[in-house]
């Protein structure tokens, strides 16, 4: 069984092109590494619209999953049960093997809970969960003599979320992240009516989606049998630079109050890529093993390493990299939201400021509100981002290709910064 295979299969219910797979791709590359028992898990989310396709990428895991779940709570993770004589444990936690693969079609939930401290909770919960243990003390007592309410186990997770996902990004972040985040292409008017005209004409949907949740299920347990234990050294050096790009530009950043009064909390601590380089190796390993050459691993994990960056975020700082030694405006910032209003590019300039990747030339807002400021990314993180592959981030044409272990020349926005050598 090959990839292209199993996305043949999908595409017999599912209108995807070849540009719009990788949201699949992702899904089947995390369930792959349920393998590496001995390495910490891989945990994903696929970010996008309703009915944009999402539930069905997770949905392909269902004959692999060893669980599958709607959504997720602190209680339902790990808890006392009641009825009978003696409590027992229960919860998905007990419910799952020691090495497992949970999936989670709406993790919005979490996200959108009104109770920030019941939040904080969970994310606290989730991240112990990631490490690997779980002890939960509640009402001070074990139910019986030597019971404890604890788990251990390596728990992979795939999960799906709407772009609400974003709202937290910044209180997660600051806890620690676990998650890598792949976001769905969004449809422009046309592509929107073609995917529903194909909803329309489709047939046999439930026998579809089963032949290709088998071909799924084939495809990845050959695939975690055969996971490259290495990466080339030149994919290496690049996955680091994209890590550490990464991490701190997804640093949360704390904010307090709305509009005008909105004002930044502490001292933000940008987040070390230690822990992301190493998720975003195994990610491209198991890419690898699912039949993608490095050149597309490399791609792939770039794409999800940079759809971890909340989104307004992202689209700010390409505009203040893209700007070059001109520089971004604040109007700039606005433009490139696409949607949002001029407050929202402020709040991420001022964050973006706030971790250190950028500079700004201008007297403060405090100073002179109206004064004209330009923001620029901080001379520290050029060369990291040209490492990382301008290509890759910024959709800028690519001329000529040769191949993972050649050279590729691109067209640069800015051709005085060009670094000379990339990996395609």
């Amino acid at each position: 069984m090959t990839l292209e295979a199993v996305m043949e299969a999908v595409r017999e219910y599912i209108d995807v092109a070849d540009d719009e797979a990788s949201f699949v791709h992702a899904a089947l590359a995390v369930a792959v590494s349920k393998a590496l028992t001995d390495e910490e898990p891989l945990w994903a989310m696929l970010v996008g619209a309703p009915s944009s396709g999402k539930s069905e990428a997770i949905r392909l895991l269902d004959e692999l999953a060893d669980l599958r779940v709607d959504e997720l709570t602190r209680a339902g993770l790990l808890s006392w049960g009641t009825g009978g004589k003696k409590a027992k444990r229960t919860g998905i936690l007990t419910r799952v093997p020691p090495h497992a693969l949970l999936t989670v079609s709406d993790f919005s939930t979490v996200v959108t809970a009104s109770d920030r401290e019941g939040r904080a909770r969970m994310y606290g919960m989730l991240r112990v969960v990631y490490d690997g243990h779980v002890y939960r003390g509640i009402g001070g007592e074990p139910a019986g003599d030597g019971d404890q309410l604890e788990w251990s186990g390596h728990l992979t997770m795939v999960a799906a979320a709407t772009p609400t996902i974003d709202n937290a990004s910044s209180f997660e972040g600051a806890l620690g992240e676990r998650w890598l985040t792949l976001r769905l292409p969004e449809s422009d008017a046309a592509r929107a009516v073609a995917r529903a005209r194909y909803v329309v004409d489709r047939n046999y949907l439930a026998a579809h989606r089963a032949e290709a949740q088998h071909a799924t299920r084939e495809l990845v347990i050959h695939a975690r049998a055969r996971i490259p234990q290495d990466l080339p050294d030149a994919l290496i050096d690049r996955l680091v630079n994209l890590a550490t790009f990464v991490a701190h530009a997804r640093t949360g950043v704390q904010h307090e109050g709305t509009g005008r009064a909105r004002v930044i909390l502490g001292v933000p601590t940008p987040e070390e890529p230690m822990r992301l380089v190493g998720q975003l190796t195994r990610f491209a390993r198991c890419a690898v093993a699912l039949g993608l050459d490095h050149g597309q691993a490399l791609k792939l994990a770039t794409r999800i390493g940079l759809d971890s960056v909340p989104l307004a975020r992202m689209r700010v700082l390409r505009a203040i990299v893209e700007s070059g030694d001109m520089g971004c405006t604040v109007a700039d910032a606005h433009r490139a939201l696409v949607r949002g209003n001029r407050w929202a590019a402020i709040w991420e300039l001022d964050a973006l400021e706030a971790i250190g990747l950028v500079t700004v030339e201008g007297p403060s807002r405090d100073e002179e509100p109206a004064a004209h400021r330009v923001y620029k990314l901080a001379a520290a993180y050029e060369e990291v981002c040209e490492n990382v592959g301008r290509p890759l981030i910024f959709s800028l044409e690519r001329e000529e290709e040769s191949g993972f272990h050649g050279e590729a020349t691109y067209t640069f926005a800015h051709p005085e910064r060009r670094s000379g050598s990339g990996i395609a």
